[in-house]
């Protein structure tokens, strides 16, 4: 089996619904000729396991904003406000480093207001 694929080898093999596993940080590092195969051959429904989901206009953010994902598995999404808007929404699911399991609406909601208490007491002493 040759080991040196072309973008077409590569890209042949990615199909609807597929788990992929992308490299890089903030989008650097990130293989933008796949991105950019993925975002031709528009394969939707994408389980992306991945550091971060990136900036919208960088990397595999570029897949959350065409809505070819469908879960992405991640450290953190600060950085793409359109994985925010889309888990809060629930048309992307994901799993965080946060012990890696699905996270509802629900569970995000009751997460934030404790997150806000704590704070309130952290800063005020109360």
């Amino acid at each position: 089996m040759d080991k040196v694929k072309t973008i077409d080898n590569v890209i042949e093999n990615i199909k609807d619904g597929m788990v992929v596993m992308i490299g890089g940080f903030m989008g650097v590092g990130t293989p933008e000729f796949i991105i950019d195969a993925m975002i031709g051959k528009n394969v939707k429904y994408l389980t992306i396991i991945a550091n971060d989901s990136s900036f919208p206009n960088k990397g595999l953010g570029r897949l959350i904003v065409n809505k070819q994902v469908k879960k992405i598995i991640t450290s953190h999404i600060e950085l793409n406000p359109e994985t925010g808007k889309q888990m809060n929404s629930g048309e992307l699911g994901f799993k965080s480093g946060k012990g890696f399991f699905e996270w509802s609406k629900e569970d995000i909601d009751k997460s934030n207001k404790e997150l806000r208490e704590y704070l309130i007491k952290v800063i005020y002493n109360k």
